[in-house]
This record gives structure tokens, C-alpha cells and sequence, in this order.
């Protein structure tokens, strides 16, 4: 049956906004599995005034406040900008920025410093805590490279919160980052599974993805409203109160057109594990 230009569209913009999730998601983990896997105490003390390089960390200062930043930054197959992460001990915000063809994002981490734990601890926990604030500002940041004079067109009607709170939440700016933010936070794990159905790895990644598809359609497979919800919860506290009913209705229609392809993939799925007799398909269906 052939789809009408505008179920094609949708299905297309589905697609893009799974794409644009699974770049986020790889950055994030890109960062948790540096830091995880560099001892930080030993690089802190090198580059300190040099331009940032790919995968270096290193201790500079903020302008009259004198606290220790950490920047990790590395090439990015989006762009041959760098990108940095950099982890404010005093700061509270989490933001991305732009400087000359170098992008950053920066992590505030007052209120989880704990003296007498490594620095690298204290890093892991504020991104494991801070995950869907972090997706957010990637997503500002994938936003900047693949517009580039779009986002400085978009850019130049954008209001702080304090200067506008319903414009700033409805800005097209804002209204991407935090649907991303939202909806990476209900997919990731089935996405990732997804991955691991019948690619010739480890039995037990197979069967693991397998009996994670089952429960995920015994979920929401039949249930959008569900699936919706769950969407919500993953928003900012009152961001759906500061929607437009224009804006509210938008978001529903992607979360619609994301959940149809991912449960229309799963069922397709489940219906060629059936029929090649998988052990644990035939357990878990």
C-alpha cells in the first residue's frame, strides 16, 4: 500500500528524530566510558592554558571565580568542531555554548561535590543524575551543526526564562532539545536491544534482547496512551502546562509517529522469530 505524502513525511520525521536520539545517546556514553576508563587525577595537571584537544582533561579556570573546570572534548562524525564537556564544581547550570568553530557544554555540579571522593566518582555520578539535562544540551549542540545558519536565524528570536517563560518553552529551539530529552529517556534501553536481536554476538545478549521486546510490547504495544504518559513523566516538572495547545499537539503527533515505528518494527520482529522456531522467542512470546 502506497503512504500518502504525509503519512511519508511523518514516518520520515519518526525516523529522524530516532537518528537524532541514537547520536545524542552514543556522545553521552562516548563521555561516560572516557571518563570511566582515564585516570583524571593525572591528566588535570597537563594542558592547563593549551587549546582543547581530542580526549584531554585538563584543570583551567573560570574568569573571577578561580574553580576548577574539567573539559573533555573529541571529534564528533557530526562536524570537525570539537566538543567539550566541561564540569563545573561550583556551577549549577547545565548549558551549551559556542566559540569560534569549538563547541561546550558545561555541567554544574553544586549540590553533588563530595569532599574526600575522586574526581572521576563525582563526574560518573553527575552524569548518571544528570543524563536527560546532558541529552539536552547534545541535542542543542547536534541542533547547531546541522543547522548552523538556521540555528543562528532561530537564535536571534530566543528568550531566557527569566525574560519569558513561555516564549523560552516554546521556542522551536527548545521545543526539539526537550522532546529529545524526553523521549531518549523512554527508548534508549529498548533501542539498544533492539541491536542485539539475531546479530551473531553472545547467546545471552540474544535472548536478554529478545525477552526485553516481549515486555516492552506486553507494555506498550497496544497501548499509546501509556507510552504517552510515560513520555510526560520523562519532561520537565510544568513543561506541558507551558505548551501551546499548538505546540502540545505537535509533540503528541511525534511521540505517535515514534511509538507507531518502533512497535510496528518489534511486532515485525516477534513475527520472524516465530516462524524461524527461536528457543527464546518461542519462550518469551
Amino acid at each position: 500500500m502506497k503512504l500518502s505524502h504525509r503519512v511519508a513525511h511523518r514516518y520520515l520525521k519518526a525516523r529522524q528524530d530516532r537518528e537524532l536520539i541514537a547520536q545524542a545517546n552514543k556522545i553521552y556514553k562516548d563521555l561516560v566510558q572516557y571518563i570511566t576508563k582515564t585516570d583524571i587525577s593525572q591528566m588535570a595537571l597537563t594542558n592547563k592554558l593549551e587549546p582543547v584537544a581530542v580526549g584531554r582533561v585538563y584543570w583551567d579556570e573560570v574568569e573571577g571565580e578561580g574553580l576548577p573546570l574539567v573539559r573533555f572534548s573529541k571529534n564528533t562524525p557530526h562536524s570537525n568542531s570539537d566538543l567539550s564537556f566541561i564540569f563545573h564544581v561550583g556551577g549549577t547550570k547545565t548549558y551549551m555554548g559556542t566559540q569560534n568553530q569549538s563547541s561546550y557544554i558545561g555541567v554544574g555540579m553544586r549540590g553533588y561535590w563530595v569532599e574526600g571522593e575522586t574526581l572521576q566518582d563525582q563526574i560518573l555520578y553527575v552524569l548518571k543524575k544528570e543524563r536527560g539535562d546532558i541529552i539536552h544540551e547534545i541535542t542543542h549542540y547536534l541542533d547547531y551543526v546541522r543547522l548552523r545558519r538556521g540555528h543562528q536565524k532561530a537564535k536571534d528570536s530566543y528568550k531566557t526564562p527569566e525574560e519569558d517563560r513561555g516564549g523560552y518553552f516554546n521556542h522551536p529551539l527548545e521545543l526539539n532539545a526537550y522532546f529529545i530529552q524526553a523521549l531518549s529517556g523512554i527508548t534508549e534501553d529498548i533501542e539498544e536491544q533492539i541491536l542485539f536481536v539475531g546479530k551473531g554476538g553472545r547467546v545471552n545478549d540474544h535472548q536478554v534482547a529478545v525477552f526485553s521486546i516481549s515486555e516492552w510490547l506486553d507494555q506498550y504495544g497496544n497501548n499509546f496512551s501509556k507510552f504517552l504518559k510515560s513520555f510526560w513523566v520523562k519532561a520537565p516538572r510544568n513543561f506541558k502546562t507551558m505548551l501551546t495547545p499548538e505546540n502540545k499537539k505537535r509533540f503528541e503527533k511525534r511521540v505517535y509517529d515514534t511509538w507507531d515505528k518502533l512497535q510496528r518494527q518489534m511486532h515485525q520482529i516477534k513475527k520472524e522469530l516465530i516462524s524461524s522456531n527461536d528457543p527464546a522467542a518461542l519462550l518469551a512470546f
